[in-house]
């Protein structure tokens, strides 16, 4: 059995998707329903991206890491 380690170096700002299709990491990201752009964390490793396949039922913001994302209305925010 053999592993390939990736190794990279600062913030990753490409990725594809499991359909083939590049993404870019973004520092905004422009949400439809709200009218506006909202600022993305800072991660190193990961970044969030608008799913280019738009699948019906699925998630529309999703993270490099596999998941979906959690995109926040920051006037809408309840901080405790």
């Amino acid at each position: 059995m053999t592993f390939e380690i990736i190794h990279h170096r600062g913030q990753v700002q490409k990725a594809q998707t499991a359909q083939g299709k590049i993404v870019e990491r973004e520092e905004y990201l422009f949400v439809p329903e709200w009218g506006q752009f909202i600022q993305c964390a800072p991660y190193e490793e990961q970044f969030v991206y608008q799913d280019p396949d738009n699948t019906i039922g699925g998630s529309a913001f999703l993270c490099t890491c596999g998941s979906a994302a959690v995109v926040i209305n920051p006037e809408r925010a309840l901080w405790v």
